[in-house]
């Protein structure tokens, strides 16, 4: 109650919970070690890391952001309740559909890796001297943004210029693959550097029938390190038009994760079905399909569910998070830039809208071109 999520930094006793690790805090707060136990449990669920690593400030912003702990573990009920049927990316297609209708255009395989401002002075047209003043008086300054990279497609060189530019990538993926002329400010880029991602990966299993819910399971498990790989299981039975997928998917998470992703694919298949069976019967061992992916080895990615912070940063330079830059032509986005429901798809959509209106808002639009 005491964090403010949307400024963290600016909480009554910042300073001093982000001086100290989750898990330092729980020796010197937690007496009892199954509760000790069960905040391990929840960070390496919710940031996919050890507790040793994510400061105490940055977990209560983390909880403070989601109206607490409680709707961010559970299924039923909790943030987690709802999956999109057709998945994510019929979300993701739609949205597509409704850009290009507008005519606009979205360039996949086109990484940036350089973001330049242009000054006022540069490229003055027919107007551009009123809108810089319509500019300035909105507390933005220069003429535009410039973004340039390669497509990976064919190699070539693009580079665009807008008025406004959006980034909704994690800072650690930001501080890794893209440069900034002029360089930003220090604290921006201290928020970055040390900011990291945790190890995630999954894999959904799909089988005849959903064999778990016959014996009277749900098929969610959460389970500790000394069982294997996986420390969490959902049921991920799926319903696409009148036919039932019944399927189960697994996650490994932080260095168990780690250790998991350095295993031949059919050692680490082995090993699932193996867990699956010990939990659910020997039918887990009989999957029809078997499907896996790592955010960790997704080099856009780099990690999930969120950019984490250890202690230190987020009292010294949470001000930044979602702050422009560029004098306002820089605008941040992404789950981490958002007040509420962060490391959650809802964060990521009212940090990216949040974004797109102070854009949109601002002079002259977001018009792009391409030089």
């Amino acid at each position: 109650r005491r964090v403010d999520a949307g400024a963290p930094q600016l909480s009554d006793l910042a300073e001093r919970l982000d001086g100290l690790s989750v898990a330092e805090w729980c020796r010197a707060q937690v007496r009892s070690p199954r509760v000790a136990l069960l905040f391990h449990g929840v960070v390496h669920a919710l940031f996919a890391a050890s507790a040793k690593t994510v400061s105490m400030l940055h977990f209560l912003n983390y909880a403070a952001s989601s109206g607490g702990l409680d709707p961010m573990i559970k299924c039923d009920g909790g943030h987690q309740h709802y999956r999109i049927v057709g998945g994510t990316g019929g979300v993701l297609r739609k949205l597509a559909a409704r850009v290009e209708a507008r005519g606009g255009a979205i360039r996949l395989g086109h990484a940036v890796d350089k973001v330049t401002y242009i000054p006022a002075e540069e490229d003055w047209v027919d107007g551009a001297v009123e809108e810089a003043e319509m500019a300035r008086s909105a507390g933005v300054g220069g003429r535009a943004v410039e973004v340039s990279g390669r497509d990976a497609a064919t190699g070539e060189p693009f580079c665009y210029r807008a008025r406004y530019v959006i980034i909704a990538a994690s800072p650690k993926v930001v501080c890794r693959r893209i440069s900034f002329e002029p360089e930003l400010s220090p604290f921006r880029t201290e928020l970055m550097e040390r900011c990291f991602m945790g190890s995630i990966s999954k894999a959904v299993v799909f089988y005849d029938t959903a064999f778990w819910r016959a014996k009277g399971f749900s098929g969610e498990v959460i389970a500790d390190a000394a069982q294997g790989p996986v420390f969490n299981v959902l049921d991920y039975t799926q319903q696409v038009g009148e036919h039932t997928a019944p399927a189960l998917v697994a996650f490994w998470n932080g260095e168990d994760g780690r250790f998991a992703g350095t295993l031949d694919p059919a050692e680490r298949r082995k090993l699932v079905l193996a867990q699956l069976e010990r939990w659910f019967g020997p039918e887990a061992q009989r999957p029809i399909a078997y499907r896996e992916s790592s955010w960790t080895n997704d080099r856009a990615v780099g990690g999930g569910p969120i950019g984490i912070y250890p202690p230190g940063v987020l009292s010294e330079h949470g001000h930044t998070r979602h702050r422009p830059t560029m004098h306002g032509r820089l605008l941040w986005a992404g789950t981490e830039a958002a007040d509420a429901f962060q490391g959650f798809m809802a964060g990521a959509v009212e940090a990216g809208g949040g974004a797109a209106e102070r854009g949109r808002g601002g002079p002259g639009g977001g018009a792009l071109t391409k030089d």
